[in-house]
């Protein structure tokens, strides 16, 4: 019978999930004086990872590993070390729109399933051709964050 986790493991638990609120906090901080700045820099910098080299070949390498793995042909490596190097692979495919999710998103369910369903979609065959058009509507919507509030005519 396996034994209970001991109050150390939840003390490390507890320690991992307040380092998480804290930065979560820091990033969402109403009492900043540029809280824009975050948000639309983390815009760009998504966008930017969409339109590099580095994300066509990450994403490359996802794709080939993804039709080995269905074909079957998966050579003389182990399932783990097979799904160790895919999920490097795709992590490095994916991770800017991670950050997007966690750093713009964690408040927002809808926002995130829709960030989450771009990530899916752009591993398949048929989404690598989405993956510019995304990085260039990134980039213009953190250009248009970046320039700050956008206040009204005075009343």
């Amino acid at each position: 019978m396996p034994e209970s986790p001991g109050p150390r493991h939840w003390q490390y638990a507890e320690r991992e999930w307040s380092a998480f609120v804290r930065a979560r906090r820091a990033v969402s901080n109403p009492r900043s004086r540029r809280p824009w700045l975050i948000a639309g820099g983390t815009l760009v910098l998504a966008g930017t990872y969409q339109l590099s080299n580095l994300k066509a070949a990450s994403l490359a390498a996802c794709l080939v590993l993804a039709r080995e793995r269905c074909s079957g042909r998966q050579g003389n490596r182990t399932s783990l070390g097979f799904g160790l190097g895919y999920g490097v692979k795709c992590l490095g495919a994916s991770w800017a729109l991670m950050l997007l999710a966690f750093a713009l998103a964690a408040g927002n369910v809808g926002i995130m399933a829709l960030i989450t369903a771009a990530m899916v979609w752009e591993v398949t065959p048929w989404g690598a051709h989405t993956v510019k058009i995304a990085g260039y509507c990134l980039v213009a919507a953190g250009v248009i964050v970046l320039a700050g509030p956008i206040q009204g005519p005075p009343l």
